[in-house]
């Protein structure tokens, strides 16, 4: 099985895909099906839930650990200890984020320090600089891929008006309720709609249509960074966003600079999507930036397993294709009837018993997280075919 890249296209098919089916009965028909259906005359897709394959227009580049700084910092932070109590996911995220909040009081970073989680923590710690929301975000977005989830920055600014920075902080992608949500470790908070926690472009829409008051901010333990406002003036900082499309400052650092007197960094416009339905304003010296409005550019599934069954060979079996968009993809784990998760490859067939058949799969990546799974339910009419 072809291992996947690190700079993904969003708008190919998957990180991972299976290899293609060979040699089906020539008697009938080769039928597909990724959604209920008749299979054949005796084999009926009687449920199948599926993961989303993102279908999006811009590359996004993951951070892949090839030389091991994100194990590094997993074990020197201890970070495990730090999210052993999580009984779920967001749970272990609303503890990092809580953590990283607590390693520093708010101050000025000057020098500024690189996108490295190692040097903004040893450098503040020593005392030789500070830290404000760029390198709350920077340490946050960088110990959540430590544990083996998807992190990305995301930075508020005005470009419309004075072209300042208002905020930068960070969106995670959370398996519990296959979404990005916004997490912001400066204020340590995150933002609730009837208790599905938020992203960055729904906090933009909430301050855009003025529905700000049936929102939940809600903070954690630590105080230590920035101080918390009210929502509706949290909520105002999201009236212009941008998305970083890469994570992967580790392996390919940043690349900082002072310009006409302000801090800035020299990829910032080949690397960011704005929201933005005009052309944006763009300073001397500076590419074109990209921008968008439309969602899907912004907003893509990752960690999700895609089912697609097709006729056998055999008519007492099913060939199964499994394709995932899981960003350092490792393998496919897949139970057949509510059997054990076993290793699986992306294609192979499924022998199926009389009456009902049941099979769920489901990626993990290279730090041993596993994504969201899929399921489907095959039903064989007509007793032993």
């Amino acid at each position: 099985m072809k291992r996947p890249g690190l700079c993904v296209p969003l708008w190919s098919m998957a990180l991972v895909l299976g290899s293609p089916v060979a040699g089906c009965r020539s008697h009938e028909a080769v039928v597909s099906l990724d959604t209920v259906g008749a299979l054949s005359s005796t084999v009926e897709v009687a449920e199948i839930v599926n993961g989303a394959i993102p279908s999006g227009r811009f590359t996004f580049r993951y951070e892949s650990d090839v030389d091991g700084q994100l194990a590094s910092l997993r074990t020197r932070e201890q970070l495990e200890t730090v999210i052993r109590a999580g009984q779920t996911e967001f749970d272990r995220f609303v503890l990092l984020m809580n953590w990283v909040n607590g390693q520093w009081a708010v101050g000025n970073p000057d020098p500024y320090p690189p996108w490295n989680a190692f040097v903004i923590l040893d450098q503040i710690r020593r005392g030789r600089t500070g830290g404000f929301c760029a390198q709350y975000a920077v340490v946050f977005a960088q110990a959540c891929l430590a544990v083996g989830c998807q992190a990305r920055y995301i930075d508020l600014i005005d470009l419309y008006q004075s072209g300042r920075r208002t905020h930068f902080t960070v969106e995670v992608w959370s398996n519990d309720y296959q979404k990005w949500v916004l997490m912001d470790p400066a204020y340590n908070v995150y933002f609730q709609r009837n208790g599905i926690p938020l992203n960055a472009f729904e906090l933009h829409e909430a301050d855009r249509t003025g529905a700000w008051q049936d929102l939940r901010m809600i903070k954690g333990r630590s105080a230590r960074g920035l101080k918390v406002k009210d929502v509706r003036t949290m909520v105002d900082e999201y009236a212009y966003f941008a998305l970083d499309l890469r994570n992967d400052h580790l392996s390919r650092p940043q690349k900082i600079w002072v310009h006409d007197g302000g801090l800035d960094w020299s990829d910032r416009y080949d690397d960011y999507l704005i929201w933005s339905a005009e052309p944006v304003p763009v300073e001397a010296g500076y590419a074109t930036p990209k921008h968008s409005v439309d969602v899907r550019d912004f907003y893509w599934s990752v960690n999700q397993t895609h089912i697609t069954v097709t006729t056998g060979t055999a008519r007492r079996e099913a060939i199964v294709r499994l394709d995932t968009y899981t960003p350092n993809f490792q393998s496919f784990l897949v139970s057949r009837n509510g059997g054990p998760w076993a290793p699986s490859p992306g294609t192979f067939q499924w022998p199926l018993n009389a009456g009902m058949n049941e099979l769920a799969a489901k990626s993990v990546n290279a730090m041993g997280v596993s994504g969201v799974p899929a399921r489907v339910r095959l039903r064989v009419h007509g007793g032993w075919f």
